[in-house]
């Protein structure tokens, strides 16, 4: 493949270069879309229910970071996050969401990308690679209120 500029989707997941493709506001939007899709998908109503989704980071300098943006505004949508203190394997996450029978995660990893790169891997709730989820566009708002 000749150089890439920009934002692209590989077979497993969102590719691009770290801070100028990924960056905390794609991370932002990336959070929005996904909780909408977790909503959508399972037909769950927010607020009246509270999904579970996993988030993992690799050891990357930024996918922490990333990954704690996502958590944010996933947290935010109304949908119980468990995640990680230290940077995961991919397959740890995978294992996580279908052995405690999640509603599906997120792997923020360059896996093994050029250091300058970093990816961003929807996963449903039994570790298959979800694509499509970034077309939702209505952002699922829950009150503050009901967060607590």
């Amino acid at each position: 493949m000749s150089e890439r500029s920009g934002l692209y989707f590989a077979t497993s997941g969102i590719r691009g270069k770290t801070n100028i493709n990924i960056t905390p506001e794609f991370a932002l939007k990336v959070g929005t879309a996904f909780s909408s899709w977790v909503f959508s998908h399972y037909n769950l109503e927010p607020i009246i229910d509270r999904p579970t989704v996993y988030i993992g980071f690799d050891n990357r300098r930024f996918s922490k970071r990333l990954a704690d943006i996502i958590i944010a505004e996933v947290t935010a949508a109304g949908i119980d996050v468990i995640t990680f203190t230290e940077p995961i394997p991919t397959p740890l996450l995978l294992h996580s969401i279908v052995n405690n029978k999640s509603n599906g995660g997120i792997m923020v990893t360059g896996s093994h990308l050029p250091a300058e790169d970093n990816g961003i891997i929807a996963f449903d709730n039994i570790g298959n690679y979800y694509k499509g989820w970034m077309r939702l566009q209505e952002p699922i708002l829950v009150p503050w209120e009901n967060l607590v």
